[in-house]
């Protein structure tokens, strides 16, 4: 657990550390909250990682997601026969010409877009019990502050 020091004198750079950290230790305790779901839902990380590509930009084809991914189109082929399987995504042919082969296009189920919510039920409730340990008088500012942190651009995205 990381201690934020409130009194002395610490440099810009120092108390952007301290924040930091503090910010990566609360995420760090999300992400164990998401990964026991996302287990429970029988998911793997090259799993998700699929799913958050289509979740950027659904009805992807089997070619983009392999280059997005890194990996072979045939092991595509295998992530998606069990996310199928699962009821996470759908497969549906595309019937625009695309020289003499038809071309699929791979869309997220409702299963799979809850998945990948950072708004899942479960996920929240978890959360919630995490900022219990903020006191009352705390919590607006630091939903407000937290609201800034999350409409900040990505640093390796851009806009």
């Amino acid at each position: 657990m990381t201690t934020v020091a409130t009194s002395g004198t610490i440099s810009e750079t120092e108390q952007l550390g301290l924040v930091a950290n503090s910010l990566i230790s609360a995420t760090m305790q999300l992400d164990d909250i998401k990964l026991d779901l996302w287990a429970a839902m029988g998911l793997t990380i090259p799993q998700l990682r699929l799913l958050m590509l289509l979740k950027h930009e659904d009805g992807q084809s089997n070619a983009a997601l392999a280059e997005a991914l890194g990996i072979e189109r045939p092991s595509v082929s295998a992530l998606l026969e069990r996310l199928e399987t699962g009821s996470f995504i759908r497969r549906e042919i595309d019937d625009r010409p695309q020289g003499d082969r038809r071309n699929i296009r791979v869309f997220l189920e409702a299963r799979g877009r809850q998945a990948v919510s950072h708004f899942d039920p479960q996920i929240k409730d978890q959360a919630q019990q995490l900022v219990k340990a903020i006191p009352a008088n705390q919590l607006q500012k630091t939903a407000q502050m937290l609201t800034k942190i999350g409409g900040a651009q990505h640093p390796t995205r851009g806009s």
